[in-house]
């Protein structure tokens, strides 16, 4: 029986990637390879969002659904630089694709979710649901963090974790108040911060016995933490990678990843890996190759997986649109709808290389020699 259709708003994370978004791109890819990016950037920005892909896609539950994927014809970098009414315009047409297209939900996927009051001027300007997915990737990046510190043996109660270049933001907030449940110390760098949003953060957490700790700078935090989380794309961003400690882990959770990749190339000692990342149910895959180079096999975006979970479950809401929808119990509620649905957390990744029992093994014995060093005692 099919519930209906959702579609899937998304753009380039890279310049690359328009060949994925855009197939009659590659036939000219040996031109196009020779002129500069900023115009064929300046090219993109003239031409309007169209359909790109569609998908069939079963609920573990046997429930059939159909979508679209609608490409903005902007890269990230786009996304962030242009007028906001600029891209509100690229992004409120996509919509109305999708309306046309018989859609009964938009999920937005990247930076589109950034976009007018995270969404919420989007909403006012169509007739038709729209989510961000933050509820979904902030149930995915901490259990893939408590994943993680269950390879490599580290005692979440007795450790601690980072939170940089946005604690406050809606993302990194809810994060921070589900992580304080499970964490001794919460470290914050207040340089980086909306101080007018502290105090609704430490008020959220207060309930918890997790310790919070400010320092100035994030390079303060980065170096004692045993996880960092990034929760935005956050260019400002200025810490040592050199001084991570060994067998640490690092969650990014926010494309295009440029942090959790930078670390990732230079300490292969630290358990690095991207959030945003769900695993379909099984006897599901997206018969398209152009979608497939964007991604790994039977894995998809949580942006997209957010908006087929929502309609297997036909719930056609705003459900993650706006601060104040982004709650631990929201969370807690796409989680279990998840599962019902047979979605699960994938293979822990970065880059696309996925971690094997072998670099667990030796990141485990890392950390037990860093421990060590410094005078503590751990159990491997």
């Amino acid at each position: 029986m099919e519930l209906g259709k959702f579609a899937w708003v998304g753009h380039p994370m890279a310049f690359e990637d328009i060949y994925g978004f855009m197939p009659s791109a590659r036939i000219f890819k040996p031109i196009i390879s020779k002129i500069p990016p900023s115009l064929i950037e300046n090219i993109c920005e003239l031409l309007s969002p169209q359909n790109f892909i569609d998908f069939e896609l079963n609920s573990k539950t046997k429930k059939a659904i159909s979508g679209a994927g609608i490409f903005i014809p902007l890269t990230m970098r786009q996304m962030i630089m242009l007028e906001e009414e600029i891209i509100m315009r690229k992004i409120i047409s996509a919509c109305k694709i999708a309306q046309r297209l018989g859609a009964k939900l938009v999920t937005l996927g990247g930076a589109a979710s950034m976009v007018g009051n995270e969404a919420l001027d989007i909403a006012k300007k169509v007739d038709i649901p729209i989510t961000s997915a933050k509820n979904y990737i902030a149930s995915l990046a901490v259990d893939g963090i408590l994943k993680a510190c269950e390879m490599l043996d580290i005692e979440p109660k007795k450790s601690s974790v980072a939170i940089i270049g946005g604690a406050t933001s809606s993302l990194g907030n809810v994060c921070s108040r589900i992580l304080a449940n499970h964490f001794g110390q919460i470290l914050l760098a207040e340089k980086f911060e909306d101080i007018n949003m502290v105090d609704e953060l430490l008020n959220n957490v207060k309930s918890t016995d997790a310790k919070i700790i400010f320092r100035k700078y994030v390079s303060e935090i980065t170096k004692e933490a045993d996880v960092i989380l990034v929760p935005i794309f956050a260019p400002g961003v200025d810490f040592n990678i050199k001084e991570l400690k060994s067998g640490s882990v690092l969650c990014d959770a926010v494309a295009p990843f440029y942090i959790g990749r930078s670390v990732r190339s230079q300490r292969k000692d630290i358990l690095v890996f991207e959030a945003p990342w769900c695993k379909l149910p099984e006897n599901n895959t997206i018969k398209n190759e152009k979608f497939n180079s964007l991604q790994p096999n039977g894995v998809i975006y949580a942006c997209l997986g957010e908006g087929v979970i929502l309609t297997m479950e036909g719930r056609f809401e705003n459900f993650s649109l706006g601060r104040k929808n982004i709650t631990p119990e929201k969370v807690k509620e796409i989680s279990i709808i998840a599962f019902k649905h047979g979605f699960r957390l994938p293979d822990l990744r970065c880059n696309g290389y996925v971690y094997t029992k072998d670099d667990i093994t030796d990141l485990k014995k890392l950390r037990e020699a860093n421990a060590l060093k410094a005078g503590q005692t751990i159990n491997i």
